[in-house]
């Protein structure tokens, strides 16, 4: 009776077990990028938010806050939005597609989620800080709060 002295995996078994890897790595990078927006959103839900404080801190040094900026003019040279002892400034720089509105006594502030295409987040100075669509935002009555 011969003994078979050959062990090993066949060719078979090999690309077997290499698919069900590349299979499972597929699923386990498609979630990985769903959370990495989700991040990318607490980040930018973050920074909204944080403008209130740094609002707070720029108006109690001036008791305004600051001249009328609407829309993308968050980058107005002496608006409340570029003010760097607030940190203000640097929220802004950090925050893409931000859109800024003040009138001197109110403000508010929002930014595009990377999760949604149709949405952002947005925060103002009565202390609300919430999801909002983008036509909400262009199309809302008063510039300076949250829709």
């Amino acid at each position: 009776m011969k003994t078979r002295l050959n062990k090993g995996f066949t060719l078979i078994e090999l690309l077997v077990v290499i698919a069900i890897i590349g299979i499972l790595s597929g699923i386990v990078l498609t979630s990985l990028s769903t959370a990495r927006n989700k991040a990318k959103d607490a980040a930018v839900q973050t920074q909204i938010s944080s403008m209130r404080a740094a609002a707070e801190v720029y108006y109690g040094t001036s008791n305004s806050y600051g001249s009328a900026v609407t829309g993308d003019a968050c980058g107005t040279a002496g608006s409340m939005f570029q003010d760097t002892a607030s940190n203000m400034k640097g929220i802004v720089s950090a925050t893409a597609g931000i859109k800024c509105n003040t009138n001197g006594t109110a403000w508010a502030a929002s930014a595009p989620l990377v999760s949604s295409t149709t949405g952002s987040w947005c925060a103002d100075s009565t202390g609300a800080a919430k999801a909002i669509t983008t036509t909400n935002w262009v199309t809302a009555n008063s510039p300076t709060v949250c829709p």
